[in-house]
């Protein structure tokens, strides 16, 4: 997406575009050759960076501390399905040996 394009969309000027685009280059993505076409991906972080800054009322400074905060948070997240996996998996294999135990003992 063209940036005339997404600051239509975003309600915004291309000079604010520009500037966050600027400011949140750790965040969003772009397409191609021309560093100005946007993604998809891209675009639906632009909308997550107006809603910090205008619905939110976030300073560009908080909103980027947020940013990260979410980023933290997901890694967190993260982390803890793989551990919750991990688990799973033991009661599962438990739960199997328990259920053969039971067997034998009522074949005995």
């Amino acid at each position: 997406m063209k940036p005339k394009e997404l600051a239509e969309k975003l309600d915004v000027s291309t000079a604010t575009l520009r500037n966050w685009a600027r400011e949140f280059a750790f965040f969003l993505g772009k397409k191609g050759r021309k560093a100005t076409d946007y993604t998809e991906h891209g675009v639906q972080r632009m909308l997550v960076v107006k809603y910090l800054l205008h619905e939110k009322g976030f300073t560009v400074e908080g909103a980027k501390k947020e940013i990260h905060r979410r980023a933290n948070l997901d890694q967190s997240q993260k982390q803890m399905i793989a551990k919750l996996e991990e688990i799973r998996h033991f009661l599962l294999g438990l739960q199997a040996d328990l259920a053969a135990q039971e067997g034998q003992e009522k074949g005995i």
